[in-house]
């Protein structure tokens, strides 16, 4: 299963507000909400679901006046807390690494989209030099 992390909840939302926010956009999820003081947690049929999740609902989709956060939830055995205090993934599959930053995993998706992109397009490159 791929588990979601559901942030930025109110206190007043609850496990059947998630369910017809999901079933509104027909994203399909397995099991039940675990819900927590201010976020909750869900597991999504496979990554491309749990990925659809992510795009449909982070920062767009508003509950009770607050628009919720969702993104791949990460083991607490792959956190760690920095020298500030606060928690940072130390490595997880779902995140895509690049020199010191970590991408979100939307970002990384389009990043990899983009790579194989430009590997497709190379070798027809000699013969667009060619025609100009």
């Amino acid at each position: 299963m791929h588990k979601l992390y559901i942030g930025n909840l109110g206190d007043s939302v609850t496990a059947e507000d998630l369910i017809k926010t999901f079933e509104d956009h027909k994203i399909p999820y397995s099991g039940q909400f675990l819900m927590k003081n201010g976020y909750a947690f869900v597991d999504c049929p496979d990554d491309q679901w749990a990925m659809k999740a992510i795009e449909t609902f982070s920062g767009k989709v508003e509950l009770h006046g607050k628009r919720i956060e969702v993104e791949h939830s990460v083991p607490k055995k792959q956190r760690a807390v920095n020298p500030n205090g606060q928690h940072v993934v130390v490595k997880t599959r779902s995140r895509m690494s690049v020199g010191a930053s970590t991408l979100h995993p939307v970002h990384a998706q389009r990043a990899r989209r983009s790579v194989r992109l430009l590997q497709e397009l190379s070798p027809l490159l000699p013969a667009i030099k060619q025609r100009f």
